[in-house]
């Protein structure tokens, strides 16, 4: 053995400490087996859990509704309706009042609008009365956090998806009035115009943010602007020029980029007046449009003032054509909600994706679709939530 090396020698186990180890209990088998069977519980409720989100996922290519409604709302003939958090938002001459996704009652504001603009935001839900001076908002839960009369006759009324409100009105003395609300319902912003009329707003998601239509007559024509304001500041922010044109509809369908649907094109452009594109109807007449969908505007074009030759046409966000189709029957409505466009003829609903592609047709009279591809119908059997096969 060399210097370095120390010798080790064998440990005497102290019998003392031995028979106090052997002392200690085991573990209990029926513990053992309880968390076991706690851990298996666990892992079948998340794979049930996993299983069920899955089969609510928003369907792809061709589907077919459920016969069976998902939800029945008890609605007066004619109440106009608009889908909203998996539910509606419903007004006719009981009021304005929001239904789960449920068909169940949540709340309402016992007020008949006589012309109904429904809006629906990130949780909130209103509705204001065009050409009156009523307007009304309910929260996720039905209760009224504003129901107010105006000073002025209302013209256009805008809910962000932030939850953000902005009205437009007339008032004696001014052309235009604009009024905009946080999402906890204060009053933040008010522009008074006494040079030009403001027929149509919109209002960002975070209010900040704020976007009117203007209309001057120049030489027997109605040219039209759109006038932007930040909520902080007094003056406008900028301004885009859209042309000899009425404007039907504004909407941010971003923080960075604004729409605005004409009689004659459809422009889009950035808050700080920037020029991102244009559609030109080509002489084609605008039936109806919507700006709600995911990255779309859809629009029904006709080469008539009436009749069947319409045309179904999806835009980007810079005013690019994505797709077209022809439709050639007469269309009362489109409507359009996450990837989905939905065109309602007088007998039947048509769902398209973005591409055009058809997915599924099911008899209505009226329509609304939701963004994960279910539709709220009006049929012979009332107003009905269909969800995909």
């Amino acid at each position: 053995m060399s210097k370095n090396e120390t010798r080790r020698l064998p440990q005497v186990p102290d019998i003392k400490q031995r028979e106090n180890e052997i002392k200690k209990p085991l573990p209990d088998l029926r513990f053992i087996l309880l968390g076991a069977g706690m851990t298996l519980l666990l892992m079948l409720i998340l794979f049930l859990l996993l299983f069920l989100k899955l089969g609510e996922r928003t369907p792809k290519g061709p589907f077919r509704y459920r016969e069976e409604a998902a939800a029945e709302f008890p609605l007066q003939e004619g109440a106009a309706f608009k889908a909203h958090r998996g539910g509606i938002l419903a007004a006719g001459k009981d009021g304005f009042t929001l239904y789960d996704a449920g068909g169940g009652y949540l709340g309402g504001v016992r007020h008949y609008y006589e012309t109904p603009l429904l809006l629906s935001g990130g949780s909130l839900g209103a509705v204001c009365d065009l050409g009156g001076s009523r307007l009304s908002v309910l929260d996720a839960a039905g209760r009224a956090v504003m129901d107010l009369t105006t000073d002025g006759t209302i013209l256009d009324a805008d809910l962000s998806s932030g939850d953000a409100l902005c009205y437009a009105e007339t008032l004696p003395g001014y052309k235009a009035v604009l009024t905009v609300y946080d999402k906890k319902q204060n009053q933040i912003y008010r522009w008074y115009s006494a040079s030009r009329y403001m027929t149509r707003c919109a209002v960002s998601e975070d209010a900040k943010l704020l976007c009117a239509a203007a209309i001057e007559e120049e030489e027997l024509q109605t040219v039209s602007a759109a006038v932007l304001f930040e909520t902080d500041v007094e003056v406008p922010l900028a301004e885009v020029p859209l042309g000899e044109q009425m404007i039907w509809e504004l909407r941010f369908l971003d923080r960075d980029t604004v729409c605005a649907v004409g009689d004659h094109a459809a422009v889009y452009f950035t808050p700080k007046g920037e020029l991102l594109g244009s559609y030109d109807y080509s002489g084609m007449n605008l039936m109806d449009y919507s700006a709600e969908g995911d990255g779309f505007t859809a629009l029904i074009l006709n080469k008539y003032q009436a009749g069947n030759s319409n045309t179904l046409v999806l835009l980007d966000s810079t005013g690019s054509l994505l797709a077209e189709r022809y439709l050639g029957e007469e269309v009362l409505s489109v409507s359009a909600a996450g990837g989905f466009c939905a065109v309602q003829t007088p007998e039947h609903l048509y769902v398209y994706d973005k591409s055009l592609q058809l997915c599924a047709v099911t008899e209505a009279s009226a329509s609304a679709i939701c963004a994960d591809g279910s539709a709220i119908v009006r049929n012979g059997n009332g107003v009905q939530r269909r969800v995909p096969e």
